[in-house]
Protein backbone atom coordinates (compact mmCIF):
# COMPACT_ATOMS: atom_id res chain seq x y z
CA UNK A 1 0.00 0.00 0.00
CA UNK A 2 2.70 2.33 0.26
CA UNK A 3 2.84 3.00 -3.24
CA UNK A 4 -0.60 3.84 -3.07
CA UNK A 5 -0.49 6.57 -0.78
CA UNK A 6 2.27 7.72 -2.00
CA UNK A 7 0.80 8.72 -5.25
CA UNK A 8 -2.33 9.90 -3.13
CA UNK A 9 -0.34 11.97 -1.11
CA UNK A 10 0.88 13.61 -4.67
CA UNK A 11 -2.26 14.00 -5.58
CA UNK A 12 -3.25 16.56 -2.98
CA UNK A 13 -0.18 18.16 -3.28
CA UNK A 14 -0.41 18.94 -6.94
CA UNK A 15 -3.87 20.42 -6.60
CA UNK A 16 -3.27 22.50 -3.45
CA UNK A 17 -0.17 23.75 -3.78
CA UNK A 18 1.25 24.21 -7.00
CA UNK A 19 -1.80 26.45 -8.14
CA UNK A 20 -1.40 25.74 -11.81
CA UNK A 21 -3.84 25.12 -14.11
CA UNK A 22 -4.82 21.25 -14.28
CA UNK A 23 -7.56 18.53 -14.76
CA UNK A 24 -8.78 15.40 -13.81
CA UNK A 25 -9.10 12.52 -15.30
CA UNK A 26 -11.39 9.88 -15.35
CA UNK A 27 -10.69 6.70 -17.30
CA UNK A 28 -12.73 3.10 -17.66
CA UNK A 29 -10.39 1.21 -19.86
CA UNK A 30 -10.89 -2.63 -21.14
CA UNK A 31 -6.99 -4.87 -22.14
CA UNK A 32 -6.68 -7.91 -23.66
CA UNK A 33 -3.02 -9.39 -23.01
CA UNK A 34 -1.13 -13.09 -24.30
CA UNK A 35 0.82 -14.10 -22.24
CA UNK A 36 3.96 -16.28 -22.87
CA UNK A 37 4.10 -19.92 -22.42
CA UNK A 38 5.77 -21.46 -19.44
CA UNK A 39 6.14 -25.48 -17.98
CA UNK A 40 6.52 -26.89 -15.13
CA UNK A 41 6.81 -30.54 -13.66
CA UNK A 42 4.11 -31.46 -10.43
CA UNK A 43 6.21 -33.82 -7.68
CA UNK A 44 8.56 -35.55 -10.20
CA UNK A 45 5.94 -36.79 -12.30
CA UNK A 46 7.79 -37.97 -15.42
CA UNK A 47 4.85 -36.10 -17.83
CA UNK A 48 5.53 -31.99 -18.19
CA UNK A 49 2.60 -29.67 -18.07
CA UNK A 50 2.98 -26.18 -20.75
CA UNK A 51 0.66 -23.60 -20.24
CA UNK A 52 0.10 -20.69 -22.47
CA UNK A 53 -2.73 -18.10 -21.04
CA UNK A 54 -4.77 -14.93 -22.62
CA UNK A 55 -6.74 -12.64 -20.20
CA UNK A 56 -9.61 -9.84 -20.68
CA UNK A 57 -9.20 -7.38 -18.10
CA UNK A 58 -11.38 -4.65 -16.98
CA UNK A 59 -10.04 -1.28 -14.81
CA UNK A 60 -10.77 2.39 -14.44
CA UNK A 61 -8.30 5.13 -13.13
CA UNK A 62 -8.49 8.65 -11.76
CA UNK A 63 -5.56 10.83 -12.91
CA UNK A 64 -4.90 14.66 -11.88
CA UNK A 65 -2.96 16.13 -14.69
CA UNK A 66 -0.16 18.47 -13.36
CA UNK A 67 1.02 21.10 -16.28
CA UNK A 68 4.30 21.43 -16.87
CA UNK A 69 4.59 22.89 -19.89
CA UNK A 70 1.75 24.56 -22.03
CA UNK A 71 1.76 21.18 -24.05
CA UNK A 72 3.30 18.72 -21.42
CA UNK A 73 1.65 16.98 -18.07
CA UNK A 74 2.83 14.94 -15.22
CA UNK A 75 -0.44 12.66 -13.97
CA UNK A 76 -0.05 11.21 -10.78
CA UNK A 77 -3.13 8.17 -10.65
CA UNK A 78 -4.91 6.24 -8.26
CA UNK A 79 -7.48 3.10 -9.45
CA UNK A 80 -8.56 -0.41 -9.51
CA UNK A 81 -7.72 -3.09 -11.49
CA UNK A 82 -9.28 -6.58 -12.76
CA UNK A 83 -5.96 -8.26 -13.41
CA UNK A 84 -7.64 -11.45 -15.20
CA UNK A 85 -6.73 -15.10 -16.61
CA UNK A 86 -9.58 -16.45 -18.33
CA UNK A 87 -8.36 -18.73 -21.28
CA UNK A 88 -6.07 -21.45 -20.48
CA UNK A 89 -4.59 -23.70 -22.66
CA UNK A 90 -2.49 -26.90 -20.97
CA UNK A 91 -0.76 -29.60 -22.89
CA UNK A 92 0.66 -32.00 -21.07
CA UNK A 93 2.83 -34.93 -22.55
CA UNK A 94 1.59 -37.56 -21.59
CA UNK A 95 -2.73 -36.83 -21.26
CA UNK A 96 -2.74 -34.00 -23.52
CA UNK A 97 -4.68 -30.67 -24.12
CA UNK A 98 -7.09 -29.52 -21.90
CA UNK A 99 -8.38 -25.71 -20.88
CA UNK A 100 -7.94 -25.53 -17.31
CA UNK A 101 -4.44 -25.74 -14.97
CA UNK A 102 -4.16 -27.46 -11.75
CA UNK A 103 -4.55 -25.69 -8.10
CA UNK A 104 -4.21 -26.78 -4.99
CA UNK A 105 -7.28 -26.76 -3.11
CA UNK A 106 -7.64 -28.21 0.41
CA UNK A 107 -10.28 -30.64 0.71
CA UNK A 108 -10.91 -34.26 2.01
CA UNK A 109 -11.56 -35.11 -1.46
CA UNK A 110 -8.56 -37.20 -2.67
CA UNK A 111 -8.99 -36.21 -6.27
CA UNK A 112 -7.00 -33.37 -8.31
CA UNK A 113 -9.20 -30.07 -8.86
CA UNK A 114 -8.40 -27.66 -11.50
CA UNK A 115 -9.34 -23.97 -12.30
CA UNK A 116 -10.21 -22.72 -16.00
CA UNK A 117 -10.19 -18.84 -15.23
CA UNK A 118 -8.93 -16.77 -12.49
CA UNK A 119 -8.44 -13.11 -11.13
CA UNK A 120 -7.07 -10.74 -8.61
CA UNK A 121 -8.58 -7.73 -7.37
CA UNK A 122 -6.13 -5.13 -7.39
CA UNK A 123 -5.46 -1.48 -6.48
CA UNK A 124 -3.16 0.47 -8.77
CA UNK A 125 -0.96 3.71 -8.46
CA UNK A 126 0.33 5.33 -11.53
CA UNK A 127 2.36 7.81 -12.64
CA UNK A 128 2.16 9.39 -16.24
CA UNK A 129 3.83 11.60 -18.35
CA UNK A 130 1.65 12.92 -21.20
CA UNK A 131 1.89 15.15 -24.43
CA UNK A 132 -0.74 17.31 -25.95
CA UNK A 133 -1.07 17.87 -29.82
CA UNK A 134 -3.49 20.95 -30.90
CA UNK A 135 -5.65 19.80 -33.43
CA UNK A 136 -8.46 22.56 -33.44
CA UNK A 137 -9.75 25.02 -31.01
CA UNK A 138 -12.09 22.45 -29.47
CA UNK A 139 -10.10 18.96 -30.22
CA UNK A 140 -6.70 17.71 -29.13
CA UNK A 141 -4.58 14.67 -29.46
CA UNK A 142 -2.72 12.89 -26.34
CA UNK A 143 -0.01 11.17 -26.46
CA UNK A 144 1.46 9.42 -23.25
CA UNK A 145 3.41 6.66 -21.07
CA UNK A 146 1.82 5.52 -17.73
CA UNK A 147 3.74 3.12 -15.21
CA UNK A 148 1.26 1.40 -13.15
CA UNK A 149 1.91 -0.89 -9.81
CA UNK A 150 -0.88 -3.30 -8.79
CA UNK A 151 -1.32 -4.53 -5.68
CA UNK A 152 -3.89 -7.28 -4.58
CA UNK A 153 -6.52 -7.47 -1.73
CA UNK A 154 -8.40 -10.65 -2.96
CA UNK A 155 -7.95 -13.29 -5.62
CA UNK A 156 -11.17 -15.32 -7.02
CA UNK A 157 -10.25 -18.83 -9.05
CA UNK A 158 -13.41 -20.65 -10.82
CA UNK A 159 -13.08 -24.81 -10.21
CA UNK A 160 -13.54 -27.09 -13.16
CA UNK A 161 -15.54 -29.02 -10.75
CA UNK A 162 -16.30 -29.39 -6.96
CA UNK A 163 -18.52 -32.38 -5.66
CA UNK A 164 -18.54 -30.63 -2.15
CA UNK A 165 -20.23 -27.60 -3.24
CA UNK A 166 -19.28 -24.47 -4.70
CA UNK A 167 -17.01 -24.20 -8.07
CA UNK A 168 -15.78 -20.60 -6.85
CA UNK A 169 -12.71 -20.09 -4.29
CA UNK A 170 -12.10 -16.80 -2.72
CA UNK A 171 -8.95 -15.45 -1.10
CA UNK A 172 -8.39 -12.50 0.54
CA UNK A 173 -4.18 -12.14 0.97
CA UNK A 174 -3.22 -8.73 0.43
CA UNK A 175 0.13 -8.41 -1.44
CA UNK A 176 1.85 -6.36 -4.20
CA UNK A 177 1.11 -8.00 -7.61
CA UNK A 178 2.79 -5.94 -10.36
CA UNK A 179 3.74 -3.55 -12.38
CA UNK A 180 3.11 -2.54 -16.32
CA UNK A 181 4.61 0.21 -18.65
CA UNK A 182 1.34 1.51 -21.02
CA UNK A 183 1.65 4.03 -24.34
CA UNK A 184 -1.78 5.78 -24.85
CA UNK A 185 -2.72 7.53 -27.21
CA UNK A 186 -6.59 9.49 -27.25
CA UNK A 187 -8.20 12.18 -29.35
CA UNK A 188 -10.09 14.56 -26.68
CA UNK A 189 -13.57 16.49 -27.61
CA UNK A 190 -13.66 19.91 -25.68
CA UNK A 191 -16.82 21.45 -24.26
CA UNK A 192 -16.09 24.07 -22.20
CA UNK A 193 -14.60 22.47 -19.14
CA UNK A 194 -15.28 18.53 -19.68
CA UNK A 195 -13.48 16.55 -22.72
CA UNK A 196 -14.31 13.03 -23.87
CA UNK A 197 -12.85 11.03 -26.92
CA UNK A 198 -11.39 7.17 -26.70
CA UNK A 199 -8.26 6.23 -25.68
CA UNK A 200 -5.87 3.19 -26.90
CA UNK A 201 -3.92 1.53 -24.71
CA UNK A 202 -0.74 -0.29 -25.83
CA UNK A 203 1.22 -2.56 -22.76
CA UNK A 204 4.94 -1.89 -23.55
CA UNK A 205 5.40 -4.28 -20.43
CA UNK A 206 4.52 -6.37 -17.70
CA UNK A 207 5.94 -7.98 -14.71
CA UNK A 208 3.88 -9.91 -11.90
CA UNK A 209 4.18 -12.76 -9.38
CA UNK A 210 3.29 -16.07 -9.44
CA UNK A 211 1.03 -18.04 -6.73
CA UNK A 212 1.97 -20.38 -4.21
CA UNK A 213 -2.48 -21.50 -5.09
CA UNK A 214 -0.94 -23.19 -7.91
CA UNK A 215 1.74 -26.75 -7.76
CA UNK A 216 5.13 -25.82 -8.54
CA UNK A 217 4.80 -21.83 -7.60
CA UNK A 218 5.59 -19.92 -5.05
CA UNK A 219 4.04 -16.56 -4.23
CA UNK A 220 7.53 -14.62 -4.77
CA UNK A 221 8.65 -15.75 -8.37
CA UNK A 222 7.67 -13.68 -11.43
CA UNK A 223 6.81 -13.57 -15.01
CA UNK A 224 6.71 -11.26 -17.52
CA UNK A 225 6.08 -10.39 -21.12
CA UNK A 226 7.13 -7.60 -24.30
CA UNK A 227 4.23 -6.17 -25.65
CA UNK A 228 1.32 -9.15 -26.53
CA UNK A 229 -1.78 -6.76 -25.47
CA UNK A 230 -4.28 -3.99 -26.25
CA UNK A 231 -6.29 -1.55 -24.95
CA UNK A 232 -9.80 0.64 -25.13
CA UNK A 233 -11.20 3.19 -23.00
CA UNK A 234 -12.93 6.46 -22.57
CA UNK A 235 -10.96 9.46 -21.68
CA UNK A 236 -13.38 11.91 -19.51
CA UNK A 237 -11.61 15.02 -18.46
CA UNK A 238 -12.40 17.92 -16.08
CA UNK A 239 -10.52 21.48 -16.15
CA UNK A 240 -9.63 22.93 -13.30
CA UNK A 241 -9.35 26.24 -13.75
Amino acid sequence: MKVTCFVAALMFISCFSFGQKGALELRPYYRLDWYPKFSYVIDDRSSTDEVKMRGSSFGIGLAYKLPVSKTLAIKPGIGYYKYTFNHIERTNTLTGKSEARNINYISPLLIPFQTDKYWYNTLSASIGLEKSLPMTNSCEALIGLDLQNYYTISQRYHLTNNPEGSKDKKRTESRYFGASALLNFSIIKHYNKFGIGPTLLLPIFDIWKTDAVFPEETSSGTRNKVLRGAGIGVSLNYALD
